[in-house]
């Protein structure tokens, strides 16, 4: 309806409409002026009022107390007349003699009690005569004071102790009573505040409707003006995430085409690997027929040991015979030397093949370690295959959902385009009208300049609160300080009478003993040293009496002090309260005055927010596509170091297998010159035949040991590459499935 007006109105019109607009917003002010004195003066008007019925309430209170004294003096005055004229009466009667004196007596009795039933003004002499009664009753008391002054001398610290705990409960209690004053001074002031917000408002609502037309012309053209750039950087989003897709498809194909020709290779080298294997198995059987010909050589070696073993016991018989028929010396050290000769050889062999041994035995090892290697690289190799393909998987299905939420954007992005369509012709609509930023400025910086002296308003009487605090802490600590001190003086006492009963004992004691002094003179020196130190004791007491008196004056006049200091506080705190009181009201006011003018701007920013809101979460949604993007990226950089890396093992586990088939050939090399050795030395002596038959066991079981690792070998080989061979299918199935 706003729009169609502003449409038929003419420019005229509308000049005349801002016109009245700002002359009824300088009225506005002028009574909001008006009305802030008159608010201000009517406060102190009825503070005024209030302090003076405060003070004749006091006034009447403190009458009307005195009066009623004077009534209850006057009631106890007559009752007490009333009965001495009763008395005289009977007397009277009684004594006939004094009869002309009792009339006298009753007439002047009788005129006084005319007189003061008529006239309620001398009641002054009837208090004359009370003040002198209380006279006479204070001498007796100071008397008796005087009497009880000797008794109460003990007393009157603790006394003095309870008055200042008393006072300072007293103190607390006027702490309390001014908090509560505080409280329903606080409570007055937010009811006047509230009043006049009140009355704010309904001035501030005829103003807002001259100004809701100004507002919503801006509104909207904020929010055509953030669509529209939402809609720009959307459709360049768009874009770009159609080109990185487009980029990730075609960096997808290459991957997978890469991952083909490098399992390709992967199945070439294993082909290779088995024929290699293959290989060494044909000649592991030539080893096995040369070994089986080198036992056949060491069984014949074994006969020609066991021949010449009956040539050398022949030939040591006929040494004998020699020795015994022609005792040659010579032929005998010859003999000698040569079997010298024949352990030295025989020892050297023993060493050969003591090394012998040992290589072969550390061949084992290396094989063994050789082949565990090969097999965990083996396994990680396929669990590297299995998290390639999960991620692959993974990657599939984040694209899919990357693909929706593209849709999901471009559906949305046209939504925009249909508001913004609207938009505009909303916006031609309203464009006659004018705005009032600069007003809602101004405001919002009235406002935070007002919030602030709010800010330190409150401060301060945070402050305030927090002396009064420290203020009733200090007062605690005190009553805590009296109530110890008191402690003290009364276990003080207890320990005095404890001591005098001492005394009073072991002076009865030693009464008892001067009737035995002569039989008893050790006992008395040890009861004088006793007494002496009883009364060495009772001096220190006595001292710590009079120290813990001094400490107790000096606590009751800090006492003093710290409640004087208390009540000045008090006093310039309640000054403090009631300045700040003055200046809180006033800026109680500038607040309702510009909360009004926050409400509508706030209004006019929730739609702000909401398309920003909006913008903020299109692109968030786009940076999360985004970053989708790049972890996709990283994890095909990852799969490809994870390729090469198993290429890598591979290639290093292929040249260990050959430094192992190397080694095996030293060996079989060493082992064949040990058998041309062992054959060279074969008819030496029994001990040397017995080693080489254990050595030939080793080699044998040696070679049992190698065959069966070999076994071992070629079926986890097999098993490795059935293995690769299940798992290059189930990829291509899956491929073949996408």
């Amino acid at each position: 309806m706003i729009a169609q007006l502003a449409d038929t109105q003419p420019a005229g019109e509308v000049e005349k409409l801002k016109c009245e607009n700002k002359e009824l917003q300088r009225r506005m002010e002028e009574l909001e002026s008006s009305s802030a004195k008159e608010s201000s003066r009517l406060e102190a008007d009825l503070q005024k009022a209030r302090n003076e019925n405060e003070v004749a309430k006091h006034q009447s209170e403190r009458e009307k107390r005195k009066m009623q004294t004077e009534i209850e003096e006057t009631k106890k005055e007559l009752h007490m007349k009333a009965a001495a004229l009763q008395s005289l009466m009977l007397a009277t009667q009684v004594r006939s003699l004094w009869s002309t004196v009792g009339e006298s007596i009753l007439r002047t009795w009788q005129l006084k009690i005319t007189i003061l039933f008529k006239d309620a003004n001398k009641a002054e002499r009837l208090k004359e005569e009370n003040e002198e009664m209380a006279k006479l009753l204070e001498e007796t008391e100071a008397a008796l004071a005087a009497s009880k002054r000797e008794l109460e001398a003990k007393n009157e610290e603790i006394v003095q102790l309870r008055k200042s705990s008393e006072e300072s409960s007293a103190s607390s209690k006027q702490l309390e009573d001014f908090e509560r004053k505080l409280r329903e001074a606080e409570k007055v002031l937010e009811t006047e505040v509230a009043s006049k917000e009140s009355l704010m408002k309904s001035c501030e609502e005829l103003i807002a409707d001259g100004k809701k037309a100004e507002e919503k012309i801006n509104e909207w053209e904020t929010k055509y003006s953030e669509a529209q750039k939402t809609i720009d950087s959307l459709k360049e989003d768009i874009v770009r995430l159609e080109k990185e897709a487009s980029e990730e498809a075609a960096q997808n194909r290459r991957w997978e085409f890469e991952r083909d020709e490098e399992v390709k290779t992967l199945t070439e080298r294993l082909l290779v690997l088995e024929t290699t294997l293959k290989e060494k198995d044909s000649k592991i059987d030539g080893i096995r027929v040369q070994l089986l010909a080198a036992e056949s050589k060491a069984e014949q070696a074994e006969a020609d040991m066991k021949a010449k073993e009956q040539l050398v016991i022949n030939a040591e018989r006929r040494a004998q015979q020699l020795q015994a028929q022609l005792d040659a010396k010579g032929s005998v050290e010859l003999l000698r030397d040569e079997l010298k000769k024949a352990e030295e050889r025989h020892d050297t062999v023993v060493a050969r093949l003591q090394k012998s041994e040992a290589a072969a035995l550390e061949a084992s090892q290396g094989q063994k370690q050789v082949v565990e290697q090969l097999k965990k690289k083996l396994e990680e190799a396929s669990e590297s295959e299995t998290e390639t393909e999960t991620k692959m998987a993974k990657l599939q299905e984040e694209l899919q959902s990357s693909k929706k939420e593209l849709d999901a954007t471009k559906e949305t992005v046209k939504k925009f385009e249909a508001e913004l369509a609207e938009l505009q012709t909303e916006k031609k609509k309203l464009e006659s009208k004018a705005s009032v930023a600069d007003e809602l400025t101004t405001l919002m910086a009235s406002l935070s300049a007002v919030r602030a002296e709010n800010g330190q308003f409150q401060e301060e009487i945070r402050l305030l609160h927090n002396q009064l605090e420290e203020v009733k802490d200090e007062l605690e600590r005190s009553l805590e300080e009296s109530d110890e001190w008191k402690s003290r003086a009364e276990t003080a006492e207890k320990e005095k009478e404890m001591l005098e009963a001492q005394m009073s004992k072991e002076h009865e004691r030693v009464v008892a003993l001067t009737s035995s002094e002569a039989s008893h003179l050790a006992h008395e020196a040890e009861l004088s040293s006793s007494t002496s130190k009883l009364q060495s004791e009772n001096t220190k007491l006595q001292e710590e009496t009079k120290d813990l008196r001094a400490e107790l004056e000096r606590v009751q006049t800090e006492q003093k002090a710290a409640e004087e200091e208390s009540m000045r506080k008090l006093r310039e705190l309640t000054e403090k309260c009631e300045a700040i009181q003055k200046e809180a009201d006033t800026s109680r006011s500038r607040v309702g005055a510009l909360e009004a003018h926050l409400s509508l701007a706030e209004e006019q920013n929730r739609f702000r927010d909401a398309a920003d809101q909006e913008k903020k979460r299109l692109l968030e949604a786009a940076e999360k596509q985004r970053e989708k993007v790049e972890e996709l990226q990283g994890e095909v950089i990852e799969l490809r170091k994870k390729l090469k890396q198993s290429e890598e093992v591979t290639a290093a586990e292929v040249e260990r297998y050959n430094t192992a088939c190397t080694r095996l050939a030293d060996v079989e090399r060493e082992y064949e010159e040990m058998k041309l050795t062992l054959q060279n030395t074969q008819g030496l002596s029994k001990q040397s035949s017995e080693k080489l038959q254990e050595s030939e066991s080793f080699a044998v079981r040696i070679k049992q040991q190698l065959e069966e690792l070999e076994r071992e070998k070629a079926i986890k080989l097999k098993e490795m590459a059935a293995e690769h061979k299940a798992h290059q299918d189930r990829y291509d199935s899956k491929e073949m499935d996408k």
